[in-house]
């Protein structure tokens, strides 16, 4: 593992100030070139006179001026230099090049219009790049100078500056086209600035070694003295940065581990759900942490850190740290640790566990950070749990509940719920208060520390039957799980017989509510039609006024659909007993008659046609359907009274014949079956199929009398 920190060192910067020309230049031709080539030709003497060049030139003396004037324009060129007149009689050497024309004439070029131009170039000794021409990227250095550490700085070679500005025209605004002359240098001064180097810490042997980016190391080691650099190591990093912890001792005994790495103080961090143990005699710590000085004694350690990313075991110490590659160290506080082994880690936080006090407010919630750190997290967790929780109250348990819904996400939180039911089954003070446990219960499962509670729910009930009755009705208006309920409280068969014995049912959850209802619905309709059982009734269909047939349709039809459902749950709880079979087998029979009767009084009040009655196979249904019919058949056909006197009438005047007079007669009698008995034999298809023929008949032959 390696640790960044940064420094700041002085370097030294070389200003060079220079002046120098520069102009366009051009091949120099015709008598120019020639009297320049005259110039700076060793082959001519330099004791010539013009007189004697214009004679070597082939000219009449005559044309002297116009020389004169060609020597008048390299002159204002910078090219050459003369003092006075010149005249014929005047020796060559009178002439001489500039500087600027002498670099011109050596490169075969005459320059245009020299401009003198100045600027400064800076030389950076101590990076790799040497040169730049501006010294806007240099930063003053803040701490204190040593003037002593640059006496022997040399500045670089004058035609490397030359050869740098020349390859930086451009920076000067000078055409590329263009050349530069005359490079002058002024006295160079030295200026220091500061450098932000980046220096990486070793944690295997405490040494820093450069990060070198644009520095040239080499300028470093030979300029600046032993220890220099490590002296300018912000102290601050050998000190601890967190607010949380302050290291007070450093150690400076031996060290009693053989292999083991280093770290930097201010590196030394505690992050918010890292378990901490420290010596308190080495630290003041300001975050929660615990004291188990067995743990930090066994692992000769100042401070144990176990987190997600690891378990280091702590010593801080007085060391030493220097710089790869050059002499010197300084003394200073470090930080050594090593990684604690798997099953050291165990023992640790098992110790640390042990130290906790568990009547403390947070207790539970350490432990538990404790656990999550173990090999087998989900065990040690367990059995933490079972022990915390041993004889707890509903106090405690809440409080767990709430600090474990932090945790959901972890796979062990899936467990809970088998845990915490057992150790509430387990709890026999606990199951004295049964609305509290039910409250609890509530609790838990909306802290999503649920569970289906099966082990639990029976120990909520008693021999006592009528304690049941409530605490059944409490559980299911919280709306615990119905099947579980009715299994483990036993209440269907005090609710069975009340509903028979039309005896009271109290009771605010809906199931108890609607088995009030069913009591109820069965017992006004016992009253209406005087059936009080299957096997004692006296009934009379034709005697149900318009207001009693009323009443019988909607209370049927209240009953039917809450008798449905109070019948599934009972038949799927499974726990029946013979005699609440019987009992409930007669309720559904005595249903089943209230439903026949409902839909006979519904089939009354309107006349069904022939092809419905066909398809109809409820056969109290079709004898009503038939008598109604015959009935309104004979009244279109003008006859009065009861139905056995309509068919007598209609025989007598031979509107029917023999066959339908006796098969009219047989509906009357079935029909009369229908709206008297309670049990009403089926018809045979054939003989139903008979029957309405004979009706549609008569049907036809009493649209034909009516007209």
């Amino acid at each position: 593992m390696q640790n960044e920190t940064q420094i700041e060192i002085p370097f030294p910067l070389v200003i060079n100030n220079f002046f120098a020309k520069y102009s366009a230049t051009e091949k120099p031709s015709g008598l120019g070139y020639m009297i320049l080539k005259m110039i700076g030709s060793d082959g001519v003497s330099k004791e010539m006179t013009f007189r004697e060049i214009v004679k070597e030139f082939g000219l009449p003396e005559d044309l002297f001026p116009i020389l004169i004037k060609e020597l008048e324009v390299l002159c204002s060129k910078k090219m050459i230099q003369f003092d006075g007149l010149i005249e014929l009689d005047s020796q060559i050497s009178f002439i001489t090049f500039t500087k600027l024309g002498n670099e011109a004439f050596s490169k075969g070029v005459i320059s245009k219009s020299p401009k003198d131009f100045t600027g400064d170039l800076f030389f950076a000794p101590g990076k790799k790049d040497k040169l730049y021409r501006s010294s806007s990227n240099f930063k003053s250095f803040s701490g204190e100078i040593n003037v002593n550490l640059f006496n022997q700085i040399h500045n670089i070679d004058a035609l490397d500056l030359e050869d740098y500005l020349k390859s930086h025209k451009k920076d000067y605004n000078i055409n590329k086209e263009d050349d530069i002359f005359d490079f002058q240098l002024n006295p160079f001064e030295i200026s220091i600035y500061g450098q932000n180097v980046k220096l990486i810490f070793d944690q295997t042997n405490a040494m820093f070694s450069f990060s070198e980016g644009d520095m040239d190391i080499n300028f470093i080691k030979g300029h600046y003295p032993s220890g220099y650099i490590a002296d300018q190591l912000n102290p601050f990093i050998f000190e601890t940065s967190s607010n949380d912890i302050s290291i007070t001792k450093w150690d400076t005994s031996d060290i009693p581990w053989n292999k083991y790495e280093y770290v930097l103080p201010s590196d030394f961090k505690i992050l918010e759900f890292d378990l901490c143990l420290f010596n308190t005699e080495y630290c003041e710590v300001n975050i929660e942490h615990l004291h188990a000085p067995f743990c930090l004694q066994k692992f000769d350690s100042h401070a144990i850190v176990i987190s997600s990313t690891g378990s280091f075991a702590h010593r801080f110490i007085r060391g030493k740290v220097g710089l790869k590659g050059f002499d010197g160290q300084r003394e200073c506080n470090l930080v050594i640790r090593r990684s604690l082994l798997p099953e050291e880690k165990d023992n640790c936080l098992k110790e640390a566990v042990k130290s906790i006090n568990q009547n403390e407010t947070d207790s539970f919630l350490k432990c538990i950070q404790i656990c999550r750190q173990m090999s087998d997290s989900e065990i040690e967790i367990k059995d933490f749990l079972t022990s915390y929780l041993e004889n707890a109250s509903i106090e405690k348990y809440s409080l767990t509940a709430k600090e474990l819904k932090r945790f959901e996400k972890e796979k062990w939180h899936k467990k809970l719920p088998e845990i915490i039911e057992q150790s509430i089954v387990e709890n026999t003070d606990l199951l004295k208060d049964w609305r509290s446990l039910v409250d609890l219960l509530l609790l838990l499962a909306s802290e999503k520390v649920v569970s289906g509670w099966y082990a639990v729910i029976p120990k909520l009930f008693s021999s006592n039957s009528s304690l049941n009755l409530e605490v059944a009705d409490y559980c299911l208006d919280k709306n615990f799980d119905k099947k579980t309920i009715l299994r483990s409280s036993g209440i269907l068969t005090p609710m069975i017989r009340s509903i028979q014995n039309n005896n009271k049912i109290d009771g605010n959850s809906r199931f108890f509510t609607n088995a009030s209802n069913i009591r109820y619905n069965l017992t006004e309709l016992k009253k209406l039609t005087e059936i009080l059982s299957v096997s004692e009734y006296s009934f009379d269909i034709d005697l149900i006024d318009e207001e009693k047939r009323t009443k019988i349709i909607k209370h049927v039809s209240t009953l039917d659909s809450l008798f449905k459902n109070f019948l599934f749950d009972a038949e799927s709880s499974n726990i029946l007993k013979s005699s609440d079979q019987v009992d409930l087998e007669n309720i559904k029979k005595l249903v089943d008659i209230f439903k026949d009767i409902s839909i006979t009084l519904k089939s009354m009040d309107k006349t069904v046609s022939l092809k419905d009655l066909s398809k109809e196979r409820n056969s109290r249904l079709v004898g009503i359907g038939l008598g109604v019919k015959l009935e309104e058949i004979f009244k279109s056909m003008g006859f009065v009274g009861t139905l056995n006197e309509m068919i007598s009438n209609a025989y007598d005047k031979e509107l029917i014949s023999k066959s339908d007079f006796e098969i009219f007669g047989k509906i009357r009698e079935f029909r009369n079956q229908c709206a008297h008995d309670l049990i009403v034999p089926n018809i045979d298809g054939k003989q139903k199929e008979k029957w309405i023929s004979s009706v549609s008949r008569l049907d036809l032959s009493s649209a034909v009398v009516q007209k």
